[in-house]
């Protein structure tokens, strides 16, 4: 039996983007092993679940084996401590994603103001 051509799309697809973004470089703090250390402690703190409280007061059911993310409350670019464990959380994907951006648009917003 003859195999079947699929066509190539009548449209294509561009970049629209005006500027293209630097690619993304891990901080050398990460690959530390002080902070390989930090991060099993929040996570193991948390006992490999995330500790996301929404605004009714209900705590995420997400847990190991999903991808568990030792986050800092205050974030290092605000000047949270790197390797303080009182400065972590964790959190599942979602809620880590979440999370950084909402502090990515308030330090953005006070950038513009």
């Amino acid at each position: 039996m003859p195999k079947l051509r699929t066509l190539a799309p009548l449209v294509r697809s561009t970049n629209t983007a005006t500027v293209p973004l630097p690619p993304k470089v891990k901080d050398h703090v990460y690959t530390t092993p002080e902070y390989q250390h930090w991060r099993t402690q929040v996570v193991a703190r948390a006992r490999n679940r995330c500790e996301w409280v929404d605004h009714h007061g209900h705590r995420c059911t997400r847990a190991w084996p999903d991808r568990m993310y030792a986050d800092h409350i205050v974030e290092i670019k605000d000047g949270g401590s790197v390797l303080d464990v009182s400065n972590g959380q964790c959190l599942c994907y979602s809620h880590h994603t979440i999370k950084t951006n909402q502090v990515k648009k308030k330090r953005y917003q006070t950038l513009i103001k």
